[in-house]
């Protein structure tokens, strides 16, 4: 997910031990368009780099076959930033902080934040708790948000982890002399056999993280009910569906979506519905078909995952 800023910053005033952090791409660091410098540190930020914890609890868990069982959970997280706006005359800090209120969303936002090389994203909510702020100086305004996420993972910053695989094929092979041809000696008759090799149908990508990452899919036609079966989980998504050219099917495990040129498919096109997510290590994506079609490819794009 690409970070677009909601506000220019100067960054030649930023502290290096500041968190370079931004909530629905506006940045809470660095010297805004108003000439107020934003200051958060590492230590003004709770809930972020934190462990989770569980619900203490066994809950009923529904799994994508029907069955359900009951296991422990691990909740989501609570977020506090605290920081300060400084170095302008009050009235000055007021206007920056009221257009970082008209920017912060009540629903979903992106939370992005860098520590180093240390980079990290999640999607958030604004928490019950209003974003506060009081005076801690003359040219000293300190400022308070809570935020909520509802999953305890944080994805990988910058650009994702993807790959791009076509339909498995044959190449190659042959039998030496052809068939009613053979070598002849004494009580000898032989052929030789030149076996034909797979190429492609597999997408082989690694994850650096520490969780298991939601995965992306896109398949691109032409292709008559696609599969696709990730290893080392052994699940798959299975399509009872013909793509045309230029037509393409995408699903997304993190929001549980399949949608078909852009749009929810008709009923009885999904026949096997097992989500799989990118497994720390190794992941192996496997792509068929009922047919070996020319032009058709499936695209894996995930983000590292990290509890």
């Amino acid at each position: 997910m690409d970070t677009v800023f909601a506000d220019t910053r100067d960054t030649d005033s930023v502290d290096p031990y500041d968190v370079a952090v931004a909530v629905g791409g506006f940045p809470l660091y660095g010297r805004d368009s108003n000439g107020v410098l934003w200051h958060t540190t590492f230590q003004q930020i709770s809930g972020l780099f934190d462990g989770v914890g569980t619900n203490l609890s066994t809950d009923k868990l529904i799994w994508s076959d029907g069955l359900y069982s009951n296991i422990p959970t691990r909740g989501g997280r609570s977020i506090s930033i605290e920081g300060e706006l400084m170095d302008a005359c009050p009235d000055v800090l007021i206007a920056s902080w009221e257009t970082f209120k008209g920017h912060l969303r009540v629903g979903d936002q992106q939370l992005t934040f860098r520590l180093g090389n240390i980079s990290r994203q999640v999607t958030v909510k604004q928490s019950a708790g209003a974003p506060m702020v009081k005076w801690a100086g003359l040219r000293v305004l300190k400022f308070s948000i809570g935020l909520e996420a509802l999953t305890p993972y944080l994805l990988s910053g910058g650009a994702p982890i993807t790959g791009t695989t076509s339909l498995a094929r044959t190449q190659g092979g042959m039998i030496f002399p052809q068939d009613g041809y053979h070598f002849e000696g004494a009580n000898t008759e032989s052929q030789w056999l030149f076996a034909e090799s797979i190429v492609s149908g597999a997408l082989i990508l690694n994850s650096g993280g520490n969780a298991p990452s939601p995965v992306q899919i896109r398949i691109d036609g032409p292709v008559q009910n696609p599969v696709v079966t990730h290893s080392p989980s052994g699940r798959s998504l299975s399509f009872h569906i013909t793509l045309g050219t230029g037509s393409y099917l995408t699903a997304d495990s993190g929001t549980r979506q399949i949608l078909v040129d852009g749009a929810p498919p008709l009923d009885g096109v999904v026949t096997n519905r097992q989500w799989f997510y990118a497994q720390p290590g190794q992941n192996i994506f496997r792509f068929g078909s009922d047919d070996a079609s020319d032009g058709a490819t499936l695209t894996v794009t995930f983000w590292e995952a990290y509890i």
